[in-house]
């Protein structure tokens, strides 16, 4: 949560200065373009080197579904024996 608050009060003071200035430069339609454009690439490069987006998925919905239809009680040690 500190890092994420971090990132989102950074992300709001330069891009917006950014924004600004590259509005004040070129005009607000470039400026907003040039903002869509960067924030595009960045989320492809996420998508693209997050590791966790190639990963295979080793089971099926049948074996998925044959997992949690075992009661809890199957684990669970016997009480009353007289051992």
């Amino acid at each position: 949560m500190g890092a994420q608050g971090t990132v989102n009060g950074l992300g709001h003071l330069i891009g917006g200065s950014e924004i600004g200035a590259i509005a004040s430069a070129m005009g607000i339609g470039l400026a907003i373009g040039i903002n869509a454009g960067a924030g595009l690439v960045l989320i492809l490069m996420v998508i693209i080197l997050t590791p966790l987006v190639r990963r295979p998925v080793r089971m099926s919905l049948d074996e998925a579904a044959d997992a949690t239809d075992a009661p809890a009680s199957a684990s669970l040690p016997k009480t009353g024996s007289k051992d």
